[in-house]
């Protein structure tokens, strides 16, 4: 799994989200844990449950090599890949915004 996650770029934001993201969706369906990107069923066994609290926690070693510094303490309080990645999606939405309002800070600056 180390070897995967070198190949994967490392997450820096909104930048580079969307290959990112591309990128660790392959990785999760090498590692047979893109399931984790879908809710569990209510009514999954205790084997079901055991197998995907096992997944979660390859999946959170997986993403955590994969985000550089910064990203990691964004989704530090995250105990599973899968809420890892929630977060991060839902951060991103934030990036763009700043990005742009950056951008926009930025370029009325040069006007002046």
């Amino acid at each position: 799994m180390e070897k995967l996650g070198s190949s994967v770029q490392k997450l820096k934001g909104a930048q580079n989200y969307a290959s990112w993201a591309l990128e660790m969706q392959a990785a999760l369906e090498i590692f047979d844990l893109d399931h984790l990107l879908e809710e569990q069923e209510a009514g999954a066994t205790a084997a079901e449950r055991k197998k995907r609290e096992k997944d979660e926690k390859k999946a959170h070693g997986l993403v955590l090599m994969c985000l550089d510094d910064a990203c990691k303490m964004l989704v530090s309080k995250e105990k599973t890949g899968s809420g890892m990645l929630r977060q991060l999606a839902s951060l991103r939405l934030g990036w763009l915004i700043c990005m742009q309002s950056s951008t926009r800070w930025r370029s009325a600056r040069t006007r002046r």
